[in-house]
């Protein structure tokens, strides 16, 4: 059997606006796949994006999930846990798999399943941040909150406005804002750059859905007067006039 997968990439030529796309695979189940330059990466849908289960787990955070119960049912507390420093290294880049999904997934509109990987990946920060044993362990998860709570926010947003809900949407990307404006500070650049850059991402998103707002009743009953008078249509300009003033009062 050959290695070489010329042939393969032949038949799905790169394009920057199409390099994203759903197949199913051998096994029936559905996956990502992502066209690069060089070559084509695949993702799983559920579960760990890379397909596989460390130590029989979904991840390696159930993985340490599990191991924190087990030391609470013997002990009566999880004060003997902690992660080491490999420990987290592993668990960050394993959540680094994460985001790079929930990323494709808010590319191609999935909003549900980018509200799931993220919230994922806070359900990891939670963790990480508890129980690292070296605070520069914490401090690696925590300076990417701002980050996560607007990606997630964004994704409920979009969601929300696809069924029309635009008050739901306006309502989780303020409280993602008061969220990101009330963390506790983190000592690293990338922290602060995030938190300011989230915020502003935030605000144009907001700003963007005000100006879509849809036309009140009285704005159009307003723009068929005006047409009304344009067309010299002085009975139908009376009765509009009429119908605002009724809710004016």
């Amino acid at each position: 059997m050959t290695q070489d997968i010329s042939d393969l990439l032949n038949s799905w030529p790169f394009d920057p606006e199409k390099s994203i796309r759903r197949i199913d695979g051998l096994d029936g189940k559905t996956r990502l796949q992502v066209r690069l330059p060089l070559g084509i990466e695949q993702y799983e849908l559920a579960g760990r994006p890379d397909g596989k289960r460390p130590n029989g787990f979904e991840s390696l955070l159930d993985y340490y999930e599990m191991s924190l119960e087990q030391v609470r049912r013997s002990e009566g507390s999880d004060v003997g846990f902690s992660l080491s420093s490999s420990e987290c290294h592993d668990l960050q880049e394993e959540g680094l798999l994460y985001y790079y999904r929930y990323l494709l997934c808010y590319q191609l509109g999935e909003y549900e399943l980018v509200k799931r990987d993220t919230e994922r990946n806070m359900r990891l920060f939670r963790f990480a941040t508890r129980y690292a044993a070296n605070h520069e362990d914490k401090k690696a998860f925590e300076q990417y909150w701002p980050y996560v709570i607007r990606m997630n926010a964004t994704a409920q947003a979009l969601q929300a406005l696809g069924f029309g809900d635009r008050q739901t949407a306006l309502k989780l990307l303020k409280q993602a804002k008061e969220e990101i404006t009330s963390l506790p500070d983190v000592d690293t650049p990338l922290f602060a750059q995030e938190r300011e850059r989230s915020l502003a991402v935030l605000d144009e998103t907001l700003e963007n859905i005000e100006k879509t707002k849809p036309p009140s009743e009285k704005e159009q009953l307003e723009k068929l007067l005006e047409k009304a008078i344009a067309a010299e249509n002085y009975e139908q300009a009376a009765k509009l006039r009429d119908m605002i003033t009724r809710m004016k009062d």
